[in-house]
């Protein structure tokens, strides 16, 4: 044998010498096929596999229950096995495929070995023992790995046998040390702070200006708040296909007027709150941040209303001595009355607590 060995060796061929008494599967088992037969035929009750059984010897997978029978496991001793078109015709008719979970019963890893070389894109396979190692250890990792892969493992059963010895551990308490690891982020990462610098923002901005410097109105703010109403009625209810909302009581006490540096950010931002996400109405609040990313007193509040917008044609039904004065106004000159309207729109919102629809 070791002969055979060098020469296919040379060749490049691994070997390995295997540590057993008898050359399996050769006619030095012909002496105990009888008598292994006439034993297993009186010994064993075969029944009917719960689980497919891909068998080398065939060269396919057994269900029934009828192969399995002591001239089986005669001709298993003796014959030739063919591990590998066992495992192709069981991927042929999908018995396995690369998501099978192996694990070998057996003192040392073989079959394992024989299925990554075959399929090398199997997914997990792993022993019950190894040959040298604690079998504890071996198996403990082995459940370790499945577990990781999401196979469902009964620890309870697995520490059954050790339960009696089982003890809680005291452990050390751990020292905090109170290290910072926020990873510091741009205004681009989400609607909790917008920077007035921005170049449409801006614009916006000095459509209005007071003494040559850009003041965000009111109506900038009622924008704000729209968008950031229907984004959150619409996170909170994806299928919805319209949003209703009465944007109201906007109150600025302090005017936000963009800075005359514009390479340094001038940042701002809106808080949403709720009491109760399903009351529908939600409170709504402005703030400057500071250098260090701190936010100020507030400087605007105003809340939105979730609503129904069939209940708003009510509210708009003037009364018939409004009808009339606004007929009547029809008499004034185009300029005025355009005035007039423009003040009646604009005035609510612009300096007192109002309401927009949306």
């Amino acid at each position: 044998m070791d002969d055979v060995a060098a020469s296919l060796e040379k060749a490049g061929y691994r070997c390995i010498k295997l540590d057993v008494a008898f050359a399996f599967h050769s006619d030095q088992l012909n002496p105990i096929l009888d008598d292994f037969e006439e034993i297993a035929m009186a010994g064993v009750i075969f029944q009917e596999p719960k689980v497919p059984v891909i068998s080398p010897l065939l060269g396919k997978v057994i269900f029934d229950g009828k192969t399995m029978n002591a001239s089986y496991v005669r001709r298993v001793t003796r014959q030739t096995v063919d591990f590998v078109a066992a495992l192709e015709q069981a991927q042929k008719i999908h018995t396995i495929s690369d998501e099978t979970v192996w694990i070998e019963i057996g003192p040392h890893p073989v079959c394992t070995n024989f299925i990554k070389t075959t399929i090398p894109s199997t997914r997990l396979a792993v022993p019950s023992m190894r040959r040298g190692d604690d079998n504890w250890k071996t198996i403990t990792e082995s459940m370790a790995t499945l577990h990781i892969c999401g196979v469902e493992v009964g620890w309870n059963e697995f520490h059954s046998p050790l339960e009696r010895r089982l003890r809680l551990l005291d452990l050390p308490a751990y020292a905090w040390n109170e290290k910072n690891h926020w990873i510091q982020y741009t205004v681009d990462w989400c609607l909790t702070k917008s920077d007035l610098m921005q170049e449409d923002l801006l614009a916006a901005t000095h459509g209005h200006s007071m003494n040559n410097c850009g003041v965000v109105t009111s109506s900038i703010h009622a924008d704000i708040a729209y968008t950031l109403g229907n984004y959150l009625y619409r996170k909170l209810n994806p299928k919805s296909k319209e949003v209703h909302m009465n944007t109201g009581n906007l109150v600025v006490t302090k005017g936000l007027v963009a800075q005359t540096n514009k390479k340094t950010p001038q940042l701002f931002r809106v808080t949403a709150t709720t009491a109760d996400v399903g009351s529908g109405l939600v409170e709504l609040a402005w703030q400057n941040v500071d250098n260090d990313g701190g936010p100020e007193e507030p400087f605007a509040t105003a809340n939105i209303c979730y609503e129904d917008a069939s209940k708003w044609l009510s509210s708009w039904q003037l009364p018939t001595s409004s009808r009339a004065e606004l007929k009547h106004s029809n008499t004034l000159p185009h300029k005025v009355r355009q005035a007039a309207l423009h003040a009646t729109c604009i005035h609510p919102l612009q300096q007192q607590p109002g309401n927009l629809r949306r």
